[in-house]
């Protein structure tokens, strides 16, 4: 999602709102950016799981996580490879979850990536631990040693 949002123009925009006319005849309709409109949103979030195809397993240290392992258009040189374990079975299943969070949390992403501004934080930063029930546990920062008073 946030790859799609990003290669959107920054400066197109669509016009939401109501058309109706009011009493003084004027609409209530605004611009906004097209790639926060729920519009372009919701049609992102119909095709994302298909996208799926391209991920596939990795092993880092005890656990597995899911990257992408074929390059976008734009990007060019090898992929890191290493602990790569390709396989219908794990692309099936990350398709299937992912089909089953886009169809449960559908609205809450939506209305999500609508408000999301801080181009410099991953989403999933801040999305994860406000919707997911399953979250990394979050690394202990190691205690910092009391300076001895002088």
């Amino acid at each position: 999602i946030e790859y799609r949002v990003s290669k959107v123009h920054p400066k197109k925009t669509i016009d939401v709102g109501q058309f109706r006319l009011d009493p003084e005849g004027k609409t209530k309709a605004t611009a906004v950016q097209y790639a926060r409109s729920e519009t372009f949103l919701t049609e992102v979030l119909e095709t994302v799981c298909l996208e799926m195809k391209n991920y596939s397993e990795f092993q880092e240290g005890d656990r597995k996580v899911y990257r992408r392992y074929q390059n976008r258009p734009e990007q060019k040189g090898p992929l890191n490879l290493k602990d790569f374990g390709w396989s219908v079975d794990s692309q099936d299943n990350l398709r299937l979850a992912c089909d089953h969070i886009s169809a449960e949390l559908s609205d809450d992403i939506v209305e999500f990536y609508m408000e999301e501004e801080d181009k410099n934080t991953r989403a999933h930063d801040k999305f994860c631990p406000k919707f997911c029930k399953h979250q990394e546990p979050k690394k202990k920062k190691p205690a910092k040693k009391d300076k001895p008073d002088l």
